[in-house]
């Protein structure tokens, strides 16, 4: 496949050179399905088959004379993660991110019989927003009834998602279907075999449940219906301000404000009513009798679980919490996991309370994007 680019940054100064041109002539893959060229958002992106390895490709590339572009043309790449090509000629650039979307299917699971009759708003919310955005051929909808029941193959599926959320008083209760002995036992397998989970809220829980992770740890669950304040909540993905995870999948197209003690931030709940119910693993130092910005407690938590510490709140600036972790494949577990806990990630901002009655939360974009990466994500790995 051969796509034409063009267009041009430039820089300010007046002794700049207008006489070179800056374009990529020509992007070629090998199997590939088809390139996408956003020339507003300078991006590019590769869908491939479902199963396609994107691990080692290697793209060939012609430029305008004159130019040149790093990586160069011919040099292996790894797509599993968005790469940044530079293309530079005299004083004028411009950067591409190069990104590659494998095509498998996305099951959306619940424990209700369908999203109809999903009670929870933000689960419902996820639910509208996953299957209005995927075709039929990339996302299917199962219950844990389905899978006791043996109605549908487990197989066919790259990435299992699952939500749960609920306005639990005094504490939640996971659904009795999900921990069936049967139904554990099905998905348990599928998970060794190569089947990568996707949790979000107190459906974490589950890695405990399905034995990848042991359930040793102390965990901030918020649960009740939530209050309201003038805060904006987010996520920040720069451990300890020293781990820095801005150029994850997961984070792939997300705006990061850089704070002068080196967190790196995005904000995913704006002013208003915030639910607050986190699932997230805290005090982690703690534990191990460490205190908070103990190098030995990031390599302790890392290596016992298998594990990137991805994210933590956007104030912590240490290893006290973590609210996003991916859970890499293991001899038992030959998925991949992401726990996806923070309370700030919610799908519906609640339309409560005088500071935003209208429930509009102005970075809703911030929390389907990372849903979207997400997928995305583990269907490349």
């Amino acid at each position: 496949m051969v796509f034409m680019i063009s267009g041009c940054e430039e820089d300010s100064e007046s002794t700049l050179d207008l006489d070179g041109d800056v374009d990529i002539l020509s992007f070629q893959v090998q199997g590939a399905q088809q390139v996408t060229i956003d020339e507003k958002k300078r991006t590019i992106v590769i869908t491939y088959p479902g199963g396609s390895d994107i691990s080692h490709v290697v793209p060939a590339i012609s430029v305008s004379e004159g130019a040149s572009i790093s990586p160069a043309s011919g040099t292996p790449l790894d797509l599993r993660s968005p790469q940044t090509f530079t293309l530079v000629n005299g004083n004028l650039f411009k950067k591409y991110t190069v990104s590659a979307n494998v095509l498998s299917v996305t099951a959306f699971l619940s424990h209700h019989s369908s999203v109809a009759n999903i009670q929870d708003d933000d689960e419902k919310a996820l639910a509208t927003w996953f299957f209005d955005k995927y075709d039929d051929d990339l996302a299917a909808f199962v219950s844990f009834q389905d899978i006791k029941n043996g109605t549908v193959d487990l197989s066919k599926f790259k990435t299992i998602m699952w939500y749960l959320d609920g306005d639990a008083e005094e504490k939640f209760t996971m659904p009795a279907i999900s921990q069936d002995p049967e139904v554990l036992a099905k998905l348990k397998d599928w998970y060794k075999e190569g089947g990568n989970f996707y949790m979000l809220g107190y459906a974490n829980q589950y890695f405990f449940d399905l034995e990848r992770m042991e359930n040793t740890y102390r965990l901030a669950i918020g649960n009740g219906q939530g209050f309201e304040n003038g805060d904006t909540w987010g996520v920040n993905v720069n451990v300890n301000r020293n781990k820095d995870n801005s150029s994850h999948g997961l984070f792939a197209g997300i705006n990061l404000t850089a704070h002068g003690d080196g967190r790196k931030t995005f904000p995913v709940l704006g002013a208003g009513w915030r639910e607050d119910h986190n699932f997230v693993l805290v005090e982690i130092p703690a534990i191990y009798g460490l205190p908070n910005d103990s190098e030995s407690a990031y390599t302790t938590f890392t290596q016992q679980n298998n594990a990137r510490w991805l994210a933590t709140w956007d104030g912590i600036g240490d290893y006290f919490m973590a609210g996003i972790v991916e859970l890499l494949p293991t001899n038992e577990f030959k998925g991949r996991g992401i726990w996806q806990g923070i309370g700030g990630i919610e799908w519906n901002q609640n339309d409560k309370g005088t500071i935003n009655p209208s429930g509009t939360n102005a970075h809703q974009a911030n929390v389907e994007k990372l849903a979207e990466n997400a997928i995305r994500y583990l269907a490349a790995n």
